[in-house]
């Protein structure tokens, strides 16, 4: 007996860039269980940088781990609802890099 079967493999030569990077423009953090954390989303990150700043530049939430996002709180207190900046550096399996900078709207 035997058996052949064929594979397709596709592969991505773009995957440390976005669509494949993944960073929303906004987040509502009212523990309803839906879009609650701003999170950098790529399932081709080796290592990730995420820095937030409020309007003043005051950095409010630093993270090195994709798995963990921002739930809105400033020193344990619910940041007001408004516009911040953050910087988002991503190293890809490939060895890319990716480094991306914008604004977050933080929805109350």
């Amino acid at each position: 007996c035997s058996v052949s079967k064929k594979v397709f493999v596709k592969v991505l030569s773009n995957a440390c860039d976005e669509p494949y990077i993944f960073i929303p423009n906004s987040f509502t953090p009212n523990d309803d269980g839906k879009n609650d954390f701003f999170m950098v989303n790529g399932n081709y990150i080796e290592s990730l940088t995420v820095k937030i700043y409020d309007r003043w530049g005051k950095l409010v939430f630093e993270s090195s781990n994709q798995s963990i996002g921002w739930n809105g709180l400033i020193n344990g207190v619910r940041a007001d609802a408004g516009v911040y900046g953050y910087y988002a550096e991503a190293k890809c399996f490939d060895g890319k890099t990716f480094f991306k900078k914008g604004n977050i709207t933080l929805i109350r």
